[in-house]
């Protein structure tokens, strides 16, 4: 019986892996506690919610970029440094490649 108890009072504090409420809004407990709430805690559940965050972002300034000359051209600037970096990438790939064959 005193098993039992204990086994019980361990359930009970069953740690939560994330907050009451996050921003504002509540987090319902089965999210906190469960499966999910462990994933999300998790160094892979962290990442895919930073690559949402981004993502949203991306949106958000796709919107902006419609409106602004400004940030058209930022953005345009941005492309061509990242397309420069990845050729130079696929460059690189392909000599240390070409080098081991």
């Amino acid at each position: 019986m005193a098993k039992t108890k204990l086994k019980a009072k361990a359930k009970a504090k069953a740690k939560s892996f994330l907050p009451k409420s996050i921003g504002g809004v509540k987090v319902p407990k089965l999210a906190r506690k469960g499966k999910l709430g462990a994933f999300i805690a998790s160094p892979k559940g962290q990442a895919l919610i930073a690559e949402v965050v981004m993502a949203g972002v991306g949106m958000v300034m796709a919107k902006k970029a419609k409106d602004s000359p400004k940030v058209r051209g930022a953005v345009g600037e941005a492309k061509v440094k990242a397309t420069r970096t990845v050729r130079a990438a696929k460059k690189k790939v392909a000599s240390v490649t070409s080098k081991t064959s």
